[in-house]
């Protein structure tokens, strides 16, 4: 390509970025995709100068307004700028490079001559720009990261200017660290090791990565370090069952596979179901085959219900504003206003609220993000945590030492990146333990216990219908559990709701973010022992809430409605053999009778446990 058609395939492909809301990486790609008669020094060159004028936009803009009336496309107008500023142009070079020739661009019109003449011999950096505009900073986020970083503002700013590294991993299902090492070298390719990931490469240059044989046959796959360390700290092992909730194109999920040595089963999620599809070509090469990719979608699809406490592990990676990614995406900068970080914001609360319904009790949640805003970290941990008593924070240091190894770089409780102090990209970890059981249960942060409506029939049906099943399979025939459906427990519970009067109730149980996770029913006892005046006809609550007093707190409730309808005794059926009874045990209940029922066809033997006196529930167990 001539010099000229270089500028001109530099200009089209800078507007391209502006226009589409794809990442700049993409946009590049596919523009070349659609010129594959472009040659490898030509590609380099144009996409050089795109990057070098996305990556100082915010000077080059600054240049051209100073510069008098504004060109009419801004894509040309930062090209020639970047020209004159960034390659040190004069102004009559500029102009014969738009010579309007074959390929070439346009002559300049004034306003583009003008431009040229007054940046040429000018340095990019000048004493009267602000300081925002010399560290390239949206204006918007100044207040948010100067807070963050106090001191260290101006260097950990400066630090996301510049280009990043090429970061390797390796693919240990392959290979080791040495053996990349030495494959790399056999096709001329320098790599030492990362300083903090133990899996880590860094190479020198930017090799044409398709063509070489380490990276081909899996040996190697493109991570920054920063990367590889939030799926260390995931800390999946052998046999495990792991979720990667937002995985993406796949790469903490080739990590966590490669981690777990091909042993277990590691679910891929995500919304964008094609980026999830796309990730078998990466799969086949590393020589993974224990991952199910799953599509999702919305973060509160129903799989995440139906797998509810199956996972050791869940990695959420969630969507953000990509801060600490600058280094790669300098494009992204311009992409993000305060209206869409508070956008942000709830998204990644309701992923949060979501999956961690997936986590097993001991198991672990790891909330990770490639932002450097409290707002997206540190402080969406607290409201985390705020809401879901069950989990607390394992301290960083401790995990580290298990999955990781040698000096952990966190001061605090959880691992915050920066290219500035660990050269990576700026990232950031959390490690939330689910406990075994809740500590004080009963005592539920975020979760109501108020009458049932009408608009909350088909709710209660389907905690009533997941819940039931639960209870009765192996003991019914597959035909009546399959007969029992949410649209007929609905329209049940819609007329029972409705038709509650003093003497009985329906109680529901509402948790924040999830709705009704349990409910029960109470009223005038209607068969059993004799001195009992008022009876528990059900109480249910979802698998994933047994363990947050939720059942105590509904059996209480219904205590104080019998209570107020002048009913001062209850009871409660429920099967002979079933765990529930040791809850009503722990709730000061005594056994007080048996019978037989016979249900479609099936004799269940059915107990009683009984409350003479409906004071206080004692002290939860």
């Amino acid at each position: 390509m001539t010099p000229g058609a270089r500028v001109q395939a530099a200009i089209e492909l800078l507007g391209d970025v502006d226009r589409d809301t794809a990442p700049a990486d993409r946009t590049v790609a596919a523009f070349f995709r659609a010129r594959r008669y472009v040659g490898g020094g030509d590609r380099r060159a144009v996409a050089d100068r795109v990057y070098a004028a996305l990556r100082r936009r915010a000077a080059l803009d600054w240049w051209i307004e100073r510069a008098g009336p504004p060109p009419a496309d801004p894509a040309r107008a930062r090209i020639v700028a970047g020209l004159a500023l960034l390659d040190g142009w004069p102004a009559a070079r500029i102009a014969g490079a738009f010579d309007g020739g074959r390929h070439a661009p346009p002559p300049l019109d004034p306003a583009e001559t003008v431009l040229a003449a007054t940046l040429a011999g000018q340095t990019l950096d000048h004493p009267a720009q602000p300081e925002r505009i010399r560290l390239e900073l949206p204006a918007w986020l100044e207040p948010a990261l100067r807070a963050a970083f106090a001191d260290r503002f101006a260097a950990e700013l400066a630090a996301l200017m510049v280009e990043a590294p090429l970061d390797l991993r390796v693919n240990t299902l392959k290979a080791t660290r040495d053996e990349a090492v030495a494959a790399l070298a056999a096709d001329g390719i320098a790599a030492a090791p990362t300083p903090l990931s133990p899996l880590g490469l860094r190479v020198r240059g930017r090799p044409p990565l398709a063509t070489v044989a380490a990276f081909r046959d899996g040996l190697v796959e493109v991570q920054d370090e920063g990367s590889q360390l939030v799926a260390l700290l995931v800390d999946a092992r052998a046999g495990m069952r792991v979720c990667d909730f937002c995985a993406g194109a796949g790469g903490k999920t080739l990590a966590l596979a490669a981690a777990m040595r091909n042993k277990g089963h590691v679910v891929a999620c995500d919304v964008l179901r094609g980026r999830v599809e796309r990730s078998s070509v990466r799969l086949r090469r590393a020589g993974v085959h224990n991952v199910e990719r799953r599509g999702l979608t919305s973060e509160r699809d129903p799989w995440i219900k139906r797998h509810a406490g199956g996972f050791d592990r869940v990695l959420v990676d969630v969507p953000c504003t990509g801060i600490g990614a600058w280094r790669r995406n300098p494009d992204a900068r311009w992409r993000f206003g305060a209206h869409d970080l508070a956008e942000l914001i709830e998204t990644q609360r309701r992923i949060l609220e979501s999956a961690c319904r997936l986590v097993r009790p001991g198991g672990r949640l790891v909330y990770a993000t490639c932002s450097l805003l409290p707002a997206e970290n540190a402080d969406q941990v607290a409201w985390f945590l705020d809401r879901a008593p069950q989990f607390a924070v394992r301290p960083i240091g401790e995990v580290w030492a298990a999955a990781v190894g040698g000096e952990c770089p966190a001061e605090g409780p959880f691992l915050s990146l920066t290219p500035a102090r660990h050269g990576t990209d700026g990232f950031f970890a959390a490690v939330l333990e689910r406990r075994p059981a809740l500590a004080g249960a009963g005592r539920m942060t975020g979760i109501a216990i108020r009458r049932a409506t009408p608009a909350d029939a088909r709710a209660v049906a389907r905690v009533h219908v997941e819940t039931w099943r639960a209870a009765y399979a192996g003991i019914l025939p597959d035909r009546v559990m399959l007969q029992m459906t949410v649209d007929d427990k609905a329209a049940s519970w819609r007329r029972s709701i409705g038709s509650q009067g003093a003497r009985d109730a329906v109680l529901a149980a509402v948790a924040a973010w999830e709705g009704v996770v349990g409910f029960a029913s109470c009223g005038p006892a209607a068969a059993g022992p004799a001195g009992f005046a008022g009876e528990v006809y059900t109480l249910y609550v979802l698998p994933d809430w047994q363990e947050q007093g939720v059942g105590r707190a509904l059996l209480g409730a219904c205590f104080a409605a019998l209570r107020a309808a002048g009913l001062g005794s209850a009871l409660i059926w429920v099967l002979a053999d079933n765990p529930s009874r040791f809850f009503y045990e722990a709730m000061g209940g005594t056994r007080v009778g048996e019978r037989d029922e016979t249900l479609w066809g099936v004799v269940l033997h059915e107990a009683a446990y009984g409350w003479p006196d409906l004071a206080a529930l004692p002290p939860a167990k």
